[in-house]
């Protein structure tokens, strides 16, 4: 993903201690209704900073809630590498990572340092939805831009640039109706009941199945995106249901539910939503029969909103139509949502189920972009800068 370029003079905003808060004021500015709805996040945000920010002296920081495993692995890595690049094309002069082990308390110690870090933009994928809401006005006052990122926060005071969990389920529903043909009983594996991204998806699934009433949802268990306790769900499941024509399930589960059919000397259905990783692509290439789509959940997020940071930074504005509803606080209107910019089938086909501006790609395609990889890899999908800029105006 190549870097950012503004115009000469465009790039950040010269700033004193006399001009920087309506300086900021003035140049991100939104379109029509979207202004009002999200000026309390851009508002006042860097009173009383002597330092000037030049093009290239722009400082980020960035707090993760956690890392642990080979999502987020690369997850920061592509934050650490977007900083990498965006300092070799003078766009930044720092970028500070910081991650915190799943602790709220941690967090908010990692984030109450940037506030004498002198930071321009202070990014936040938090632990919990409501954990940072009383950090994030004082790091307004300390000068900072603040964006949450990744992960929403149903707070009034910065910029909500997330993952769009509801177009990404969507998307995988409508594609199994059509697959089915309208007809058929599926499961439903489903993540962690009450998170904001699972609340997300079922939503938007069950909004599908309504207008499709010959498809009928015989079982819809839990399976907490951990592929062990998908296999028990749907060994549960398979105990009790004769019937199975599809499973439409959350992602990092395919391999536990093909392990759950396996082991109950069941044939898989014909047609299940899989996984992105490498690899269940794998194992995808050797079941012939098997009918399936990946849409990743892409640990590029986190990147990605850096460039929306530093174009806001610029002053550059924000469409009225690029502003959505907060997924925590739906009255919220100040949230960017991250569609799903690639998907996967088998031989690269569209359907009524694919968004405008979503790459669709073949499964040899997909196995090319892994290769090499191990099993965990993500298949990632950055958003170019044409997908970003097409939410600026």
């Amino acid at each position: 993903m190549g870097s950012v370029t503004f115009a000469a003079g465009e790039r950040f905003l010269g700033r004193t201690s006399m001009d920087t808060s309506a300086a900021i004021s003035r140049r991100i500015l939104l379109q029509g209704g979207a202004a009002a709805a999200v000026a309390s996040f851009l508002a006042g945000c860097s009173p009383g900073r002597s330092a000037t920010t030049e093009a290239g002296k722009l400082r980020i920081g960035y707090s993760n809630s956690v890392i642990g495993n080979s999502w987020r692995g690369q997850f920061v890595a592509n934050i650490e590498a977007k900083g990498d690049a965006m300092k070799a094309s003078n766009i930044i002069a720092d970028l500070r990572v910081v991650n915190s082990s799943n602790d709220i308390t941690q967090q908010i110690s990692q984030l109450n340092n940037f506030l004498t870090a002198d930071l321009d933009v202070v990014l936040i994928d938090p632990v919990s939805a409501g954990s940072v809401q009383a950090i994030i006005p004082r790091l307004k006052a300390a000068g900072a831009l603040v964006i949450v990122s990744t992960d929403p926060a149903p707070t009034e005071d910065a910029l909500n640039v997330v993952g769009d969990n509801y177009t990404w389920w969507k998307m995988q529903t409508t594609w199994l109706v059509e697959q089915l043909g309208g007809q058929g009983k599926i499961v439903m594996v489903t993540g962690v009941p009450g998170s904001t991204a699972d609340v997300q998806r079922i939503k938007a699934a069950q909004e599908v199945l309504n207008t499709a009433p010959g498809i009928e949802v015989v079982a819809s268990v839990p399976g907490f995106w951990d592929p062990a306790r998908a296999r028990t769900a749907m060994a549960n499941v398979l105990a009790t249901q004769t019937q199975i024509d599809g499973v439409l399930m959350q992602d990092v589960m395919t391999e536990g539910v093909i392990r759950a059919f396996q082991s109950s000397g069941r044939p898989l259905p014909r047609v299940m939503t899989g996984d992105y990783t490498a690899g269940f692509l794998r194992a995808w290439s050797a079941l012939p029969d098997l009918v399936s789509i990946g849409v990743p959940y892409s640990p590029t997020y986190g990147a990605d909103s850096m460039e929306f940071a530093v174009r806001l930074v610029s002053g550059r504005t924000l469409k009225d139509s690029s502003i959505s509803p907060n997924p925590e606080r739906e009255d919220l209107r100040n949230a960017v949502l991250l569609f799903p910019s690639l998907a996967i089938t088998r031989d690269g086909s569209r359907g009524a189920w694919t968004p405008e501006g979503t790459e669709v790609i073949s499964l040899e395609e997909a196995l090319k972009r892994v290769d090499g990889k191990p099993d965990s890899y993500t298949l990632e999908a950055p958003m170019s800068p044409e997908q970003i800029e097409d939410y600026f105006a």
